[in-house]
């Protein structure tokens, strides 16, 4: 696999949008009784994207690609996700838009995720009012794959970030202090390392 957990990747998609499925035979019934009703159909929007870009929540979860597609989202929820796995853009934000600082401050620290889906549910959907924006993937209807923006260049400049802070009293201007102001900026990496090695529900 080319793409992890938090990265943003975009691609082609090639599957149909589901069709309603026709009563072959009930309407077999009705035409040989002399029964006829013509009743008007309703207009289905199409919602199939064939170019989406994707928040990966994860890789292989019961084989299917999991994710929230970027395409579906105003610019400010879009910056709110991006607020959620980088705590640099995080520290910018939360200056210039009240509600996405005042919804990170709710993270608890403690969160215990079961699911990509109830990572979605639970951090993201409320902020996201018009559409449902979470989405799964056959991953071999998946094609000219391409990674915008990878999640271990976010881990490898956290990483940096926190060894410079070490040997320093004043933490870098770049790096939020998320014991006041996010909630965590470690959050979306610790919902990565324990939702990783998962492949489906955890049966008791």
């Amino acid at each position: 696999m080319i793409f992890g957990i938090g990265d943003i990747i975009a691609f082609s998609h090639n599957s149909e949008p589901k069709q309603g499925v026709r009563d072959v035979k009930a309407m077999r019934q009705r035409t040989q009784s002399g029964q006829t009703s013509r009743k008007e159909k309703p207009v289905v929007v199409d919602t199939h994207d064939r170019y989406p870009q994707v928040l990966v929540l994860h890789n292989n979860w019961q084989g299917n690609i999991h994710g929230i597609n970027l395409n579906q989202l105003s610019q400010q929820e879009i910056n709110y996700l991006t607020a959620i796995i980088d705590p640099f853009f995080a520290a910018e934000i939360i200056k210039k838009d009240g509600r996405i600082r005042s919804e990170l401050q709710r993270f608890p620290k403690d969160a215990k995720i079961t699911s990509p889906h109830d990572f979605y549910l639970r951090f993201v959907k409320g902020f996201i009012h018009n559409y449902d924006s979470y989405r799964l993937y056959k991953p071999q209807k998946m094609l000219n794959i391409k990674v915008i923006k990878r999640y271990s260049d976010i881990e490898s400049r956290m990483k940096t970030s926190q060894q410079t802070s070490q040997g320093q009293e004043k933490k870098p201007s770049g790096v939020i202090d998320t014991s006041t102001q996010s909630g965590g900026s470690d959050f979306f990496s610790r919902y990565a390392q324990s939702i990783s090695r998962m492949r489906g529900p955890r049966f008791k």
